[in-house]
């Protein structure tokens, strides 16, 4: 066995250990209804402008979360990467994704409703909207965002 897929069975673990926590919380009685969801500005390290709602677990501590982000057309984030495995799914309207540490829309990929895409931890990846879109963000805590260039970071920006 290769360390590729060494790492692939360790994702494959936390992502069933992220699905058990969901239907135990099933089990309990949470659901969530679109029409439901409190949407919130997007955390400061990421470009304002766009709107999250938490869907399960806290991004800021240990442990499985999920949440929903609205990005309006035009909407973009420059490379970054993460501490954990994201696992990012488009609910409604197109997300084009790219990975990499420069933000190359012909490198990019369309994702419509249902598409998927699987970053692992520390891989640098950026994003855009053409339209409107929902997508939901499932991952492990704490959270954190890291920009390749510091000066793409909205926290670095002097008011």
């Amino acid at each position: 066995m290769n360390l590729r897929h060494i790492a692939g069975a360790t994702f494959v673990a936390a992502l069933l250990s992220a699905t058990t926590l969901s239907f135990a919380q099933a089990q309990t009685g949470r659901f969530v209804d679109p029409k439901d969801l409190k949407w919130e500005p997007v955390p400061s390290s990421l470009p304002a402008g766009a709107q999250r709602a938490t869907l399960s677990g806290d991004p800021t501590k240990a442990g499985p979360f999920a949440y929903r982000n609205k990005w309006p057309a035009g909407y973009r984030i420059a490379p970054h990467s993460h501490p954990s495995d994201e696992i990012v799914t488009v609910i409604q309207g197109k997300l084009y994704f790219g990975m990499g540490d420069k933000f190359d829309e012909k490198a990019g990929h369309e994702l419509g409703p249902g598409g998927v895409a699987i970053v692992p931890a520390g891989s640098p990846h950026y994003a855009w909207t053409k339209e409107g879109t929902i997508f939901q963000v499932n991952a492990t805590g704490p959270w954190g965002l890291t920009f390749v260039n510091p000066n793409d970071d909205p926290r670095n920006k002097k008011p």
